[in-house]
């Protein structure tokens, strides 16, 4: 099968989720014979081949008004001349920004939804460009198979946008830890861990405060938060130390960026994963959590009562719930049973349901379905 995945942060480009995504699944469907190209937009422009992947990157429009629609008018037409010159193939692309708000002529087109601009500014209470709201609303219209990385993602889309698919399938992403080792070490205190971006809209506060009645409760327990504080926000560990108060503000650590070796490494020694946002689709960086052993607790909202069942693999509380969230943390750090039990059973639920073996076989078996409803439509048509 022809496969091309359209991504703009394909690794080791600068990458977030969906970038980290698409190269696990690229290299995987390639080890699993099939010929997988990735396409984007970038800084290098070129053709390799990586880990049995053709990567193609498209140069970005120098344009300084226009530039969003020139780089997609560009990457179209690519993508058409190469279905013109190697056959009709499978190619998916996320709904994020909208980068193929165009029709593809025979080609059969899955969307993967891991959240779209549009909707992560709906769940921040934010304004989102009036262009990329269209350009993803155009997107999801034009190309009606969608994949949901939870069954979460896809109802915000449909009410986002106002939309339904004409085909779907939810298909949980493939969650891995690296084997490589760590450069930055956990600290070696007892301690209880937050990853991720550190800024208010992923509920940082409301651990911060959670921190001020646990710490008092454990003296000997940390606090530490793994990830990046933007650049716009430079004072906001001395703020979530304020919200903490001044007994615990000194167990309070804020790593930075960590490679995903160290982010590893800290959630296998850490007494239990904290992670309060309210704004994911699916909830990558819990499930990584669950894989590498550590006891999460969540916020009760999004997708994660799809994989988290509260007391069986891990602990839900309800959103913005400092006092709730604080109850939880402190019933796994009294009762290490109950800790180690959520542990092993949060670990076997990601093994099971989050492989990159069942992801490759479920996306595999929709690729078929929507080849097999494009050749249909075209012998319709034809007749």
């Amino acid at each position: 099968m022809l496969i091309t995945y359209l991504c703009n942060e394909y690794p080791p480009a600068p990458h977030g989720g969906i970038g980290t995504f698409v190269h696990t699944m690229a290299c995987a469907m390639a080890r699993a014979g099939h010929d997988v190209t990735v396409a984007g937009m970038g800084g290098t422009p070129g053709e390799i081949r990586s880990e049995g992947v053709r990567v193609v990157t498209l140069p970005r429009s120098r344009l300084v008004r226009g530039r969003g629609l020139a780089d997609r008018i560009r990457l179209y037409r690519w993508l058409r001349a190469d279905v013109e010159r190697r056959g009709n193939q499978v190619v998916e692309t996320p709904e994020f920004e909208g980068y193929l708000p165009l029709p593809l002529g025979r080609c059969a087109v899955a969307v993967r939804l891991h959240q779209s601009a549009t909707a992560m500014a709906k769940l921040d209470r934010r304004h989102v460009p009036t262009s990329i709201h269209r350009y993803e609303g155009r997107l999801l219209r034009e190309h009606g198979n969608w994949i949901g990385v939870s069954r979460f993602a896809v109802q915000i889309t449909r009410d986002t946008f106002r939309l339904a698919p004409v085909h779907q399938r939810v298909i949980y992403s493939p969650v891995t830890l690296p084997s490589t080792e760590p450069t930055v070490l956990p600290p070696s205190a007892d301690y209880l861990l937050y990853a991720g971006t550190v800024v208010p809209r992923k509920g940082v506060c409301v651990l911060a405060e959670a921190a001020r009645h646990i710490l008092a409760e454990f003296p000997s327990i940390h606090l530490v938060f793994a990830g990046p504080i933007p650049c716009g926000q430079p004072d906001l560990s001395a703020r979530l130390r304020g919200i903490a108060g001044p007994q615990a503000a000194a167990r309070l650590h804020f790593t930075g960026s960590l490679d995903r070796a160290s982010l590893a490494a800290h959630m296998r020694r850490a007494r239990a994963f904290l992670f309060p946002s309210t704004l994911e689709t699916f909830g990558l960086v819990t499930a990584e959590a669950m894989l590498a052993g550590a006891p999460v607790v969540a916020a009760n909202c999004g997708p994660n009562p799809e994989f988290i069942r509260d007391g069986e693999n891990g602990l839900l509380v309800p959103p913005n719930d400092a006092p709730g969230l604080a109850a939880a943390a402190s019933r796994l750090l009294r009762n290490p049973e109950l800790a180690a039990t959520l542990a092993g059973n949060g670990r076997r639920t990601v093994e099971r349901d989050f492989s990159v073996d069942r992801c490759v076989r479920l996306s595999e078996e929709f690729y078929a379905e929507i080849c097999a409803r494009a050749r249909g439509d075209v012998h319709a048509r034809n007749h």
